[in-house]
């Protein structure tokens, strides 16, 4: 089984954030902390360091345990793991319109959290430019996608592959008619405060 359980503490956030009725902006200022990282925690974008973290709980007069309760990384002796399709997570990310992303599996190694999924992208799928804290591996399994990565546009097809600087403001966009369906592997380091 893959461990998806750090991405409850983004969407742990979120929920309370939401709940609370408070913006981004409401928490960036209460925090110190800019709007693009609070959004970057939030969709799993970046892991939180814990300074990160209780500066967040605190705007959010809620207590820093109750985001990373039930939070544990799965240890295994086992020589594989296999990951069945039904096994799949969905997860939401930003304010998108299109996309869809299946959680396959995550892991935690010693330098940074690793996570692939497979994003779903539907012939109207729109969302803006985001920026992830690590690199990023993306694989055209069907279809055929742009891949907008700062001022540059990079096309696609089935079969082809990309490797870049989450860092830089990206987003996929798909040129075809049909459904793109695209393998995406994130290399997530922590969070600092910045």
């Amino acid at each position: 089984m893959h461990d998806i359980s750090l991405m409850l503490i983004g969407q742990r956030i979120r929920r309370r954030r939401l709940q609370l009725k408070h913006t981004l902006d409401d928490v960036a200022r209460a925090t110190g902390l800019s709007c693009s990282l609070i959004s970057k925690v939030e969709n799993f974008r970046t892991i939180p360091s814990l300074p990160v973290l209780a500066r967040i709980s605190a705007a959010l007069d809620t207590d820093m345990a109750e985001f990373v309760a039930d939070i544990a990384v799965q240890r295994s002796d086992a020589a594989y793991t296999v990951i069945r399709c039904d096994a799949r997570t969905t997860i939401e990310r930003e304010e998108a319109r299109g996309f869809q992303y299946d959680v396959i599996f995550s892991k935690e190694l010693e330098s940074c959290f690793w996570q692939t999924v497979v994003l779903t992208l539907h012939p109207d799928a729109q969302r803006q430019p985001a920026t992830t804290d690590g690199d990023e591996f993306l694989l055209v399994i069907r279809g055929r996608c742009e891949i907008v990565l700062g001022a540059e546009r990079v096309t696609l097809a089935e079969g082809d592959a990309i490797y870049f600087d989450g860092r830089v403001p990206h987003v996929p966009r798909n040129t075809g008619d049909q459904s793109a369906v695209l393998l995406v592997t994130y290399f997530l380091t922590p969070a600092h405060i910045g």
